[in-house]
């Protein structure tokens, strides 16, 4: 059985949670606690200068031009089908190789879970593993989004949302109850005081790990109210991704 692809099964509370799911990587906050206090001082600028004009641009486009396809439309609407057919081609392109690096991820963590490290090098289970998920994606999707909306919901807040409040919610119980903590947040920690060029790269890698937020128009006719839902579920689940990453990366500090 299929489901209509044209039909309008998203709402904010979808698209918020589409939203946070695509963008937030809970693997960034020990990358970015690796920084140090003064990863505070990169979240912010990377939100100045990178994440709230992408968040608000792509939230304008959006609700200006609701069609299925997001950046491909736009691009296509504004320089022509030979641009608009490039920008579709890289994107497929990347998604080749996104999609099994992540999965590979995955396979590699899952192996440790299990309690055989081992497996983490198995070219035969991380293919099979890596297959096996690919698959299940496919089978899903052939139901639509009335279907895969719940997976991508539950998978959120199992695999992203919980875990992040979890952590947040114990280092401020230690920091604020326990009177502990592994790191001082004395106002010169927050200050970056590294060399140009390092200051430069841990900006580029925080801002790297706030891009994507464009991919979510793709689905802009599948959604119930696009100059609202789609609008507002765009900014709001923005604003999480930011609040996410901050609280959490402060709080990583606060741990280890």
């Amino acid at each position: 059985m299929s489901i209509n692809p044209n039909k309008k099964v998203l709402s904010f509370f979808d698209i918020a949670i589409m939203t946070l799911t695509a963008n937030f990587g809970i693997r960034w906050l020990a990358i970015a606690a690796g920084i140090g206090p003064s990863s505070l001082i990169f979240w912010l600028v990377g939100a100045i200068l990178f994440f709230v004009p992408l968040a608000l641009i792509v939230a304008q486009l959006a609700e200006a031009y609701p069609e299925e396809g997001g950046i491909y439309a736009w691009v296509r609407r504004a320089m022509g089908d030979k641009s608009g057919f490039i920008v579709a081609w890289l994107y497929w392109v990347n998604n080749i190789f996104y999609y099994p690096a992540i999965l590979i991820f995955l396979a590699s963590n899952f192996a440790y879970f299990l309690g055989k490290p081992e497996l983490a090098t198995n070219t035969t289970y991380i293919t099979l593993s890596v297959l096996i998920a690919f698959w299940l994606a496919i089978i899903i999707s052939l139901f639509g989004l009335k279907i895969s909306k719940y997976v991508v919901g539950f998978g959120g807040l199992a695999g992203l949302i919980i875990p992040s409040v979890l952590l947040i919610a114990i280092a401020m119980f230690i920091y604020f109850v326990l009177h502990k903590t592994a790191t001082s947040f004395s106002l010169a920690n927050f200050i970056p005081n590294s060399k140009m060029e390092d200051n430069l790269s841990s900006l580029a890698l925080i801002m790297f790990a706030m891009a994507g937020v464009e991919i979510i128009p793709t689905f802009a006719n599948s959604v119930q109210n696009v100059k609202r839902d789609l609008y507002m579920g765009l900014l709001v689940g923005s604003f999480l991704i930011f609040v996410l990453y901050t609280l959490g990366t402060l709080s990583m500090n606060n741990l280890a």
